[in-house]
C-alpha cells in the first residue's frame, strides 16, 4: 500500500539470517523489480510472488556462499499494519488521489459508506469533471455500478459488494481508535 501511495518506482524482497533481535538479520541476496505508475495492491502481490520463487531458487542454489558473505542490512523501518481507516477512500479529496488509494488497498479491501450502507470496493475508475455534487453523494446507478461525485469529478465502482456483518461492527470501534505511531 505504502509504495503506491507513495510512488516508489521499484520494489524488492530479500532473503535474510535470522537473529533473535528483531529485523536485525544479515541480507543472503536481495530480488528488486520495477514498479509502473498504474501498479494496484494486487499487481505488486503477484510480482511479490514470482520475485519470491526467483529469489528462493538463487538462495537455494548458493547458500553456503551467500551465508558466508551475508552483508548488514541498512538501518530501516517498520511499517505498522494500516488501520481501517486508511481503507476509506474521501470522496472531498481529488479523483487521482482517491482512485490512488483504492489501487493501493486492493479489490477486497476499501470501504465506503453511501446512502447509510458500507461497502467492498472491488474495482473502481475516475475521472475529472466540473460539477455541482457534494462530494461523497451517490450521482448515478446502472446496473450494480454506483457513481460518486468527487472534489473534482467523479469515482465509478465498477465493482463492489456488502461489506460482510462482522466488519460493520468493528467499523465504528476501529475509525474512532487513535491512530498508532509507524
Amino acid at each position: 500500500m505504502r509504495a503506491i501511495l507513495e510512488g516508489w518506482d521499484h520494489w524488492a524482497i530479500t532473503c535474510h539470517q535470522i537473529p533473535p533481535e528483531f529485523d536485525k538479520g544479515d541480507m543472503l541476496a536481495v530480488e528488486k523489480f520495477p514498479l509502473r505508475v498504474d501498479e494496484c495492491h494486487d499487481s505488486i502481490d503477484l510480482k511479490i510472488q514470482m520475485a519470491a520463487k526467483r529469489l528462493a531458487v538463487r538462495v537455494a542454489g548458493r547458500f553456503v556462499p551467500l551465508w558466508e558473505q551475508a552483508t548488514p542490512q541498512d538501518a530501516g523501518s517498520h511499517w505498522r499494519k494500516y488501520a481501517l481507516r486508511e481503507r476509506l477512500p474521501d470522496f472531498h479529496q481529488p479523483v487521482e488521489q482517491i482512485i490512488r488509494r483504492i489501487r493501493a488497498v486492493g479489490q477486497t479491501q476499501s470501504l465506503a459508506h453511501l446512502n447509510h450502507s458500507w461497502l467492498i470496493i472491488k474495482r473502481a475508475v475516475g475521472w475529472t469533471e466540473a460539477h455541482r455534487d457534494v462530494p461523497g453523494s451517490v450521482v448515478h446507478l446502472f446496473n450494480r455500478s454506483i457513481v460518486v461525485a468527487a472534489l473534482d469529478g467523479f469515482i465509478g465502482l465498477l465493482e463492489s459488494c456488502p461489506a460482510p456483518a462482522h466488519l460493520i461492527t468493528e467499523i465504528p470501534t476501529q475509525l474512532h481508535a487513535p491512530a498508532r505511531a509507524a
